[in-house]
């Protein structure tokens, strides 16, 4: 999985192709913290796909375009598609979300 920290000009670039976790956190925020053995792990399972990060505090304009309320919030993306991740913030319902939109 290739990481990218994507800016309000990079995003839409970074997500065009393939699957991606789209991940809006903060630096303050505990959770967004949390998350990150999570994403780490799903990183080492399935190194094709990108994670692509999103500082809520540097992209505001990204933000705003996603309606971006709570954090950290997640999104997958299939060749520029976003889909927003409602599901529970652990492994293995992400990973089985990831690899169903791999699949579909």
């Amino acid at each position: 999985m290739a990481v990218h920290i994507a800016s309000d000009e990079t995003f839409d670039e970074l997500i065009a192709e393939g699957v991606s976790i789209v991940d809006f956190f903060s630096t303050h925020c505990g959770p967004c913290r949390a998350l990150l053995p999570t994403l780490m792990e799903i990183e080492a399972e399935l190194p094709f796909i990108n994670l692509v990060k999103i500082n809520t505090d540097d992209c505001p304009q990204l933000a705003d375009r996603f309606m971006i309320s709570t954090l950290p919030t997640i999104y997958l993306a299939k060749d520029g598609v976003m889909t927003e991740y409602k599901g529970l913030l652990e492994f293995e319902p992400l990973s089985e979300a990831v690899a169903a939109l791999l699949y579909e």
